[in-house]
Formats: C-alpha cells, sequence, structure tokens
C-alpha cells in the first residue's frame, strides 16, 4: 500500500508469517527523494521499532534495482537455512494432513481382509492344482495324489474360510452388533461404509452368495483332504524276508533287508532264527487311474480331486470378480466423490513484489524487500535509482493485475527501449507466459 507524504514516498505491506501460526509480518519502505535516501524495515505488526529488521540506505549508493511477481508466500523470501528446513517440514505435514483420507483410501482399496480371502483363494486353487501328480510337467495319473499338497490345501481351506466370514463382515454381509463391531468406517477399524458396499443394487447380495459358497466350500475341501488321504492308501504286506537262501553262506539278519524279527531284535541286528520271519507291511498310494484288465486298482479320488480342483478355480474368479466391483466403488467413492463435508485445508497464496536492490560497493550485501502486487513496481523501481540513471516515461497509475501470468522483463517500447540508448537504466516491462507457475523460476530482470 502506497501513500505519498511532504517527506516522501511510504509503501506498507502486511501478510501472514509463514512460520508461526496466527502472526502477521509487516514491512515499510520509505523513499525520500529530497535526502537522497530509503529505509526499509521488516517485523511483526507490534514489533518495538528498535528491533525490527532493517535501516537507511542512500540512493547514490544503489547500482541496480532488480524485481519480479510471484504469487505465494512473501515470508519464504527471508528465511535462514534453519528456518527453510522448519518450512520444508511444515509443509510435509500440511500434506499429509491434507492427502491422508486419499492416501488411507487407497491403502485401504489394495489391504483389507477382501483382499486376503482373494489371495488365500488363489493359494488355495494353486494347491489344489498341484495335487494331481505330475512327470516332466505332464499328468501321472498313475499315481495317487500329492500327500504334502493336500495337507497343504486343508491348511489353506481353514484359514481361507476364516478370511471369508470376516470379509462379509466387513462387508455388512454378517452382522456382529457386539464389542462396537457394527459401525461404518472407512474399512479400517469398523466394518466397511455402505455408501461403498451398497453401491451398486445387486453389489451386497452378490458379495454374500459368493463369500457363503466359498466358506461353505472350504468346510468340504477341510473334510475331502483327509479322507482322500487314507481313501488313496492301501496297505501290502510281503513274508520270506529271513529265510536262507540255498547255497548262500549269509545268514540273514533282523532289520536288514526285508527281514523283520521283532522291534527289539530288529533293532540289535541279531541272527534270525528258525520261525521268526514276520511280515513286513507298507502304507502305498493307489494309482488315481488303473488300466483296464490290471490287477492294480484305482483310488476312487479321481472324480472328486477333479470337482475339487475346478470348483476351486470357478469360486476363485468369482470371488476376483466380486473385488473387482468392490475396489472400483471404494475408488468412485473415496477418490473420485469424496464426501465435500470433509473439511478442506486451505492455503492461502499473496501476490507480491520482490525487490533486489544492489549497491556500488561489493562491500554492501544486497538488499532484498517485498512489496504488495497493488504497488507499482516500475515507480518503486525508478524512485530507487540515482538521478540521472532513472528512466523516463514510468505510468502515474498500476493496476494490479487479476490473475498472475509471469513477470516482468527487460526492454520494451516506452521504458527500456528508449532510455537504453541515453543511458538511462532499464526498467521491466510485463510479459505473459504460457503458464501461471512459469514466474516461479524466473529470476529478477535488470530495471
Amino acid at each position: 500500500m502506497e501513500d505519498k507524504t511532504s517527506d516522501g514516498d511510504f509503501y506498507f505491506f502486511s501478510y501472514a508469517d509463514g512460520l508461526k501460526e496466527g502472526g502477521f509480518i509487516t514491512e515499510r519502505l520509505t523513499i525520500d527523494k529530497t535526502h537522497g535516501r530509503f529505509t526499509w524495515s521488516r517485523g511483526e505488526e507490534d514489533e518495538a521499532s528498535g528491533r525490527r529488521l532493517g535501516g537507511t540506505y542512500m540512493i547514490p549508493r544503489v547500482s541496480d534495482v532488480r524485481f519480479l511477481t510471484r504469487l505465494g508466500d512473501p515470508s519464504r523470501e527471508f528465511l535462514s537455512v534453519a528456518q527453510r528446513q522448519i518450512w520444508r517440514k511444515r509443509g510435509v505435514e500440511q500434506w499429509f494432513k491434507t492427502n491422508a483420507p486419499r492416501v488411507t483410501a487407497l491403502l485401504t482399496m489394495i489391504f483389507n481382509v477382501l483382499s486376503l480371502t482373494l489371495f488365500l483363494s488363489g493359494m488355495l486353487t494353486l494347491s489344489c492344482w498341484r495335487t494331481i501328480p505330475r512327470v516332466n510337467g505332464n499328468f501321472n495319473m498313475s499315481a495317487g495324489p500329492v500327500s504334502e499338497q493336500l495337507a497343504a490345501a486343508a491348511c489353506l481351506a481353514f484359514s481361507t474360510g476364516v478370511s471369508a466370514l470376516v470379509a462379509g463382515w466387513w462387508l455388512g454381509v454378517l452382522r456382529w452388533k457386539c464389542c462396537g463391531m457394527g459401525k461404518d468406517s472407512e474399512g479400517l477399524v469398523g466394518r466397511l461404509d455402505s455408501k461403498v458396499a451398497s453401491r451398486y443394487r445387486l453389489q451386497r447380495p452378490l458379495n454374500g452368495v459368493i463369500l457363503s459358497m466359498l466358506a461353505l466350500w472350504c468346510l468340504c475341501l477341510l473334510i475331502f483332504s483327509p479322507v482322500s488321504y487314507g481313501v488313496s492308501r492301501k496297505t501290502e504286506c510281503s513274508s520270506g524276508g529271513c529265510v536262507k537262501q540255498p547255497g548262500s553262506n549269509l545268514e540273514p539278519t533282523c532289520g536288514v533287508g526285508n527281514c523283520s524279527c521283532s522291534s527289539l531284535a530288529d533293532m540289535f541286528c541279531a541272527s534270525a532264527g528258525e520261525n521268526s520271519d514276520l511280515s513286513v507291511c507298507r502304507n502305498v498310494k493307489q494309482p488315481l487311474c488303473a488300466v483296464k484288465g490290471n490287477t492294480d486298482t484305482a483310488s476312487g479320488v479321481h472324480t472328486p480331486l477333479l470337482a475339487i480342483v475346478f470348483g476351486t478355480t470357478a469360486l476363485t474368479a468369482l470371488l476376483f470378480f466380486t473385488w473387482l466391483v468392490n475396489v472400483i466403488s471404494m475408488f468412485i467413492v473415496w477418490i473420485i466423490k469424496p464426501d465435500e463435508r470433509k473439511p478442506v485445508v486451505m492455503i492461502p497464496q499473496v501476490q507480491y513484489h520482490k525487490f533486489v536492490v544492489s549497491f556500488v560497493s561489493p562491500a554492501d550485501n544486497k538488499m532484498t524487500f517485498t512489496l504488495s502486487a497493488e504497488d507499482d513496481p516500475h515507480a518503486v523501481a525508478s524512485a530507487l535509482m540515482p538521478r540521472g540513471s532513472r528512466a523516463r516515461g514510468v505510468p502515474s497509475a498500476y493496476n494490479a493485475p487479476a490473475e498472475l501470468m509471469g513477470g516482468y522483463v527487460q526492454g520494451g517500447m516506452g521504458f527500456g527501449g528508449l532510455t537504453s540508448g541515453f543511458g538511462f537504466g532499464n526498467i521491466g516491462m510485463p510479459a505473459t507466459f504460457d503458464a501461471v507457475d512459469d514466474n516461479e523460476e524466473l529470476e529478477p530482470q535488470w530495471c
């Protein structure tokens, strides 16, 4: 804000303190053209004049003045290294406060109990396929089902069934009102919001049907795994391992080869006596399929095993479809169309002029100050230059632009273009840029 007095031109600029919440900074600039000096000070609004930053400078000692127009926080121009680190830290904290709901929503879309159920169901499907024996990449139906994969399928079926029940509660299909578990939320602690879980007409019934089928299927598979293991195996017994071969000098020994006498005799490797031979029995797998006319009999679990494999695969595909529908619903409600009633933190931006004054003596440090965008930067720059180097033709009226689209560059008719040839200093003129933020990278220009 400019105020012309008999002592000179007075400029006053007040803005919010970027480091102190609720605080305001004021800058005062007084240009005394009669005595050829200007005074600048900066500090808090109620701060005593003796504690304010600034001083008095002689205009004849000024070598050049640069200025540019910015949109942002004027207090950033005066931050020290430590203060800039604090400002960046607060900026990160403010970003997290503003974007935390969306970040939380994205994490919930990926990491939730329905995604866990889909993952466990996929692992269960893989384990069911691996129960079918293979040789060199081909199915070997002459062997029995893989016992290790049957055990793994039983464990995964239990985990998937429990996870499906919890996912049903999370999606609002199952109602558990005890312990405060009947409340809707964004999916982190309580149930999923009804606006997400019931966005489409058939979404919640579809969730209930598929998750119920999956839970019942896991119960059947949990029973099938140990039953199929027992049915697919049989016991084969053989004897005569302790009979001495005719013409052989080798004495049969208990516990060696097929010779079995008793547990204690086998352990001590005792010599086998007459009538000490016992039957040796082994538990072996029965094949899934047998050749017609062969003495080997099939186990009978071939058809149920195939039903389990293809049924689990189909249910996993349906569960993936359900998961996809719910994720799309979350994305639309939480990201594309968030709740407008939630408060949004707005950071005010101020349009201002930044001036950099250089002096003739290299020992004098450059001086930086800011003024309101309503003040005429051309008139200020011209008043701060020594007599004889001030540009002529400076406009008497100045209107702040409604929208910032650039800064000020040297040259131009009516300013530097007319005066540079006569030894006068250059005054910047407005320039238009392609984007609003281009002026952020614009260096101060000569004035």
